[in-house]
């Protein structure tokens, strides 16, 4: 298939997470001794139960936190005996907010608001001792002041939502 966009379409993951779904589930049947269809099937909604609180379909996961929570829990399942693999997916999180804020903001803003009564921090290493509620915080306060300055994403580089094209107005008023 030809790849076209960053996300596998009609899913919410990007192609190369579409290709590692299906290697961690893999790895999870292996370690479990899965090997018929019905078994790897129970197993799978037992990943996504245990990920997201119910069976979804796979093309619901979204490629940021929900990814994360299905890998943590295949990690769990094919390596239990790792448990740095498993803390390090478990802060994929506070990662993803960390590189997000570096890549985006230059750091003379991201000092400055830092440095702040806000934030009372005083270097670009103290991020990695931010809770993802200031790191959000953080981040949300980047955009809006940096607002028209930072990048936003394309249309096609959505989480693979389909767009429809709106319904045409209809006046459904009753008069009185």
């Amino acid at each position: 298939m030809k790849r076209a966009g960053k996300f596998y379409p009609g899913w919410k993951m990007t192609w190369d997470q579409h290709s590692a779904y299906f290697r961690l589930l893999e790895g999870a049947y292996r370690a479990q001794g899965k090997t018929t269809a019905a078994d790897k099937e129970e197993m799978r909604k037992l990943i996504h139960t245990r990920a997201f609180g119910s069976p979804i379909s796979a093309k619901t996961i979204d490629h940021m936190k929900m990814f994360d929570d299905l890998k943590a829990e295949c990690l769990a399942w094919s390596q239990p005996t790792d448990v740095d693999a498993q803390k390090r997916q478990v802060e994929m999180p506070l990662i993803r907010l960390r590189h997000g804020i570096l890549e985006k903001f230059d750091s003379a803003t991201i000092l400055g608001l830092l440095r702040s009564s806000r934030f009372k921090r005083h270097s670009l290493e103290d991020l990695d001792d931010m809770n993802e509620k200031d790191l959000t915080d953080l981040r949300n306060t980047l955009c809006a002041r940096t607002a028209g300055e930072v990048a936003v994403p394309a249309e096609s580089d959505l989480a693979g939502e389909e767009h429809a094209e709106p319904a045409p107005f209809e006046d459904e008023r009753v008069p009185f």
